[in-house]
């Protein structure tokens, strides 16, 4: 009796460490799969890291060229205008000077 008990006994530590072999193995296996998510979100995030930074580079550029074509049509309206004010000062001058012309070659 005190043999079977023993028997027993030992079949149900084998089994326990069976069990806890089991346990270990799947412990290990969650550990890893745990270590390759965390590097897939850590990867993830670099890239979306390097996506935003991308973008705020990218609209940063867009808006400094968006800044110097402003500048450089607002200097383009400027000459425009001014050419503009010295065609409406000889209109004027003509104007103002036709009948003094024409006067003078009837006066002739």
């Amino acid at each position: 009796e005190h043999g079977l008990r023993h028997r027993a006994a030992e079949a149900s530590l084998k089994e326990l460490q069976d069990e806890l072999s089991g346990l270990r193995r799947r412990q290990a296996e969650v550990v890893a799969a745990k270590r390759v998510a965390d590097t897939e979100v850590a990867e993830s995030q670099r890239k979306a890291k390097e996506v935003e930074l991308a973008l705020g580079n990218g609209i940063e550029t867009r808006r400094v060229a968006m800044h110097d074509e402003l500048g450089r049509l607002e200097a383009e309206l400027s000459r425009e205008l001014e050419v503009c004010g010295k065609l409406e000062q000889a209109l004027e001058q003509e104007r103002r000077n036709g009948p003094e012309m024409v006067r003078q070659a009837q006066g002739d």
